[in-house]
């Protein structure tokens, strides 16, 4: 899913892994850029290629997984992946609920636990 709004972009990816994240490359490769991606599949290290990452080139991740969850996610790997890049990320596990508001030139994101604050324009 992507959501655009003025100047703001943003893409929903559920629970897509590579070979999804790869026919998405392919078929839709000038419209993947985004100011926000809602991490693949928890943070699975079957998701967020880095193929995937360079096409979406987000300005921050956002990544839903819970606490101490049984799967290990997100996966150590994904989050380098992401680092590498100087993406910050956001971690429901670890910041709590996350908001993200945006008049489609300036979003502002804010979690819940650990209080980060984090203000930008958009392009």
């Amino acid at each position: 899913l992507k959501l655009k709004y003025k100047a703001y972009d943003e893409i929903l990816t559920g629970d897509i892994e590579k070979q999804e994240e790869e026919k998405i490359n392919n078929k839709y490769t000038d419209y993947l850029n985004s100011d926000i991606i809602k991490v693949p599949h928890h943070g699975s290290n079957s998701s967020s290629t880095k193929e995937f990452i360079e096409y979406v080139m987000p300005r921050l991740a956002v990544i839903s997984s819970g606490r101490n969850n049984r799967f290990g996610h997100p996966h150590k790997e994904v989050l380098e992946r992401y680092m590498d890049y100087d993406i910050p990320i956001f971690n429901t596990s670890k910041d709590g609920a996350i908001t993200i508001k945006t008049d489609g030139h300036n979003m502002g994101i804010s979690t819940y636990y650990s209080k980060k604050q984090i203000f930008l324009g958009i392009k």
